[in-house]
């Protein structure tokens, strides 16, 4: 997503889940959000305080709001299930300060009858935005799609009822609508501050095929046009297999004719991606998309893959999606390497979305397929600094891996990260260089040879905090992290688009 640096009034827009129904967790566990909140600003004295509130489907305001204090350059975690305040419910939420800040959500499971801070997956994980869009596109929606489905969350942040028209559109795959080729358009009234729950099953007979190799089934994208400004998420959830994505919708803002994905991966020990590609205006457009390996990656017959390329061209009709997946032998990068960790750059004439889904595609003991899910990043909207709220190593068996790449195809980016743990005024600082147009992995999941990792490598580590990412060298960057949870076996793998900020 591209992100913005907060101006007064300083407020974040969330779409809190705080506590679902049964239909959203398996046996007695039940959904709750857990988010960590940074201050952006850096000088002495610039405190954040940081309001919280929480409104319900109708509009209203919930009973309860929070206040919390955050130092400069430091971060707060609120766990939702620790806040015995808030009744039941699906809410909505906007955090407002005086300073700069930044949230990352995860969606998680607890059984609510015990008070103990237990989770387990199906994980999912998103930012919190300071903008809404009166167009908001949301690339992937699934109808039982070979397991999958996609519930909507629709935020309306404007101060009036917001009139919303939903358009549904069905992907193609080799000719083939993986849907209904007309489909209606659908109409909605969403209170000022609330969000609206939005299940495509309930209009499955507008969607899926009649007939044919998808008969019953959808698969495709839903733009969303309003008098007001919305915000939005979506859960895509295989139950049988335990996996959830999450991903924020896309606005205006967030288009654009020059994307990057920073992670994309390709028999990456176990894991692969997705990139969906979705063409949300009236005209036909080329599509080109130029991977580029980094380090680790192989050609086939064993050869060094590192910085070597492969490109592809595809046409996308008008509010039409196309989706590259890796995980089989159609995937692009299958006709050259044999393991591949890059980015994406992705070029079109016109102005597009793209996001990016992980897998592991080797089940867990629990036969379960850590996923996580992020959106590729407009070009024009980075920046030479970069926000990751939510870094860990060995966080009660929670790590991050944080992935970074570099917009300039012409030279390289040196890079700085200043690292803070909550409650600790002192910063760890490292460096590293990425190549141009390439990316850096930093796996905190155990000690590696650097570049590989930054904190796990240091004594008794147990880190959970936050990072401010830095190009020195002044060329732009996008970053993304992955929390997973190395004790539990679920899914148990969130996925966070890093916060673009003003240098």
């Amino acid at each position: 997503m591209r992100a913005y640096q907060l101006s007064a009034p300083l407020m974040v827009l969330v779409i809190c889940l705080a506590l679902a129904s049964s239909a959203n967790a398996q046996g007695r566990e039940r959904v709750y959000t857990g988010y960590q909140v940074m201050n952006l600003a850096t000088c002495t004295g610039c405190d954040a305080h940081v309001r919280i509130e929480y409104y319900k489907a109708d509009g209203t305001l919930a009973k309860f709001a929070q206040n919390v204090t955050i130092p400069p350059g430091g971060s707060v975690n609120i766990q939702q299930k620790s806040e015995t305040d808030l009744p039941d419910g699906v809410y909505s939420a906007v955090l407002a300060s005086d300073f700069p800040i930044a949230a990352v959500l995860g969606q998680i499971q607890s059984d609510p009858a015990t008070l103990d801070l237990v989770y387990s997956g199906p994980f999912a994980a998103y930012t919190g935005k300071s903008s809404g869009s009166t167009t908001v596109a949301l690339p992937n929606i699934d109808v039982n799609w070979y397991g999958f489905e996609t519930v909507g969350h629709i935020q309306n942040v404007g101060d009036a009822t917001a009139h919303v028209i939903v358009q549904y559109r069905a992907a193609s795959f080799d000719g083939v609508l993986a849907g209904q080729a007309s489909i209606p358009p659908m109409t909605y009234a969403i209170p000022a501050r609330s969000a609206m729950t939005l299940d495509p099953n309930q209009v499955a007979n507008q969607l899926v095929a009649t007939s044919g190799t998808f008969q019953g089934r959808f698969f495709g994208a839903a733009v969303f046009i309003s008098d007001q400004p919305l915000v939005a998420v979506a859960d895509e959830t295989d139950v049988a297999h335990g996996v959830k994505f999450g991903y924020e919708g896309f606005g205006d803002a967030d288009s654009g004719m020059e994307l990057l994905a920073p992670t994309i991966m390709w028999r990456w020990y176990g894991t692969y991606t997705s990139l969906s590609i979705m063409n949300p205006t009236f005209a036909r457009c080329t599509v080109r998309i130029v991977y580029k390996a980094g380090s680790g990656s192989l050609l086939f017959g064993g050869m060094d893959g590192a910085g070597q390329t492969y490109e592809v061209t595809f046409a996308l009709d008008a509010g039409e999606m196309s989706t590259r997946w890796e995980g089989g032998r159609a995937g692009d990068l299958n006709y050259k390497f044999a393991r591949f960790l890059g980015t994406a750059h992705i070029y079109s004439a016109c102005d597009i979305v793209a996001k990016v889904n992980q897998t592991q595609y080797e089940p867990n003991d629990r036969g379960q397929w850590p996923s996580g899910s992020y959106n590729a990043v407009a070009i024009a909207g980075l920046t030479t600094k970069v926000a990751a709220p939510l870094i860990q190593a060995d966080w009660y068996g929670y790590f991050t891996s944080l992935q970074c790449a570099n917009a300039d195809l012409g030279s390289v980016t040196w890079l700085r990260i200043d690292y803070r743990d909550i409650g600790h005024p002192e910063t760890r600082t490292t460096y590293h260089t990425i190549p141009p147009g390439g990316s850096i992995t930093l796996y905190e999941g155990q000690c590696l040879d650097p570049p590989w990792s930054d904190l796990s490598c240091q004594p008794d580590v147990h880190f959970n905090g936050a990072a401010i990412i830095t190009s020195q060298s002044g060329q732009k960057i996008a970053c993304t992290v992955n929390e997973v949870g190395g004790k539990e076996r679920w899914d148990n793998m969130g996925t966070y688009n890093a916060i673009n900020i003003a240098p």
